[in-house]
């Protein structure tokens, strides 16, 4: 048995952020191998797998896992971490269990349970469980909750930049944004606020299906959509010379979202359509508006209150670091 510490993260390529996980579990003195959670990235696996449609691609899925326990064979991990894990059958777990029955399996849900129905089956395999959602805590005794966090990216933002966006939006076009940022640009035109979007679709394809099928979305034809994801440094510069930053979570879900963490662990001001957020000790009415997502209001007055600055042990809850202390306990 190796004297090093050695943990298998399996975790979806999602802007950065599992590269970034990887770095953190590193520093903290783990040697980390890595997967992605999707045996390809390209569009039409992505959509099969979020479908359930596994049969379409099941040798591609087949042979990407028989490398993942060829691996676990070889070597011997004292820990695996499943974040929001994809086209995972129970056969994949019964084996890598028989293989190394002393592993800890950790399972963590940056989605609703709801929106990943899939994953309930694989459930009883893990030693431990969390999610980012404190009502599907509530729902399923087998989870705890443990909320989402912001990385090193965003403690060193440059606040003192000259502002050129009292409003910005970064993210990626679903469910009912569009609606919801639409709503915010005629009241920024209205008030004579700068309103600053980057609006991403993670294919053309998908664009040019909802132009010509939606007739609601085709009336979004006057915004710049946007098919490359902008990079985490792009993103905090964006960040620096803003005044406040919309979050718009998805409206199956209740959990905060990784946005609301990075911009608040950036000291900048958050606006959101979440309105759990009241019910966590990072709120506070000078950094924080909430808005509601079906009649969208905002006072510009918010954005001139002087931003409230957090105590390191509250910011400190919610950085990368001890989200992964929370999850991966070095017992070893």
């Amino acid at each position: 048995m190796s004297s090093v510490k050695k943990i298998l993260l399996i975790c979806p390529a999602f802007f950065g952020y599992e590269q970034e996980i990887k770095k953190e579990i590193e520093l903290s003195g783990w040697d980390v191998t890595f997967y992605d959670t999707r045996p390809a990235n390209n569009f039409m696996t992505k959509a099969l797998l979020r479908l359930g449609a596994h049969w379409a691609i099941r040798k591609k899925i087949v042979s990407y896992h028989d490398d993942i326990v060829k691996n676990i064979k070889e070597n011997f991990y004292h820990k695996a971490l499943f974040i929001n894990p994809e086209g995972f059958a129970t056969d994949f777990f019964r084996q890598i269990k028989e293989i190394n029955p002393n592993m800890e399996l950790l399972l963590y849900l940056w989605d609703s349970i709801d929106n990943k129905p899939l994953t309930k089956p694989i459930i009883p395999f893990f030693n431990k469980c969390f999610t980012f959602d404190r009502f599907d805590r509530d729902r399923y005794p087998e989870f705890s909750f443990l909320p989402l966090f912001f990385s090193r990216n965003y403690e060193k933002v440059d606040n003192n930049k000259e502002k050129k966006f009292d409003l910005t939006f970064i993210g990626t076009v679903h469910s009912q944004r569009m609606e919801i940022v639409s709503q915010i640009d005629k009241i920024a035109k209205n008030s004579g606020m700068k309103f600053y979007t980057y609006l991403f679709m993670q294919s053309k394809i998908i664009f040019w299906y909802r132009m010509l099928t939606d007739m609601h979305f085709a009336r979004y034809g006057n915004f710049t959509f946007r098919f490359v994801p902008l990079a985490a440094r792009e993103v905090k510069d964006i960040f620096s010379v803003s005044r406040a930053v919309i979050d718009i979570e998805h409206n199956k879900q209740k959990g905060l979202t990784m946005r609301t963490f990075e911009v608040l662990g950036a000291g900048i001001k958050l606006i959101t359509t979440n309105k759990d957020i009241v019910n966590y000790d990072i709120y506070h009415p000078n950094n924080i508006a909430v808005i509601d997502r079906e009649n969208v209001k905002l006072d510009p007055k918010f954005i001139s209150l002087p931003f409230h600055e957090y105590s390191d042990e509250i910011i400190g809850n919610y950085s990368l670091r001890n989200w992964l202390n929370q999850i991966i306990v070095d017992d070893k």
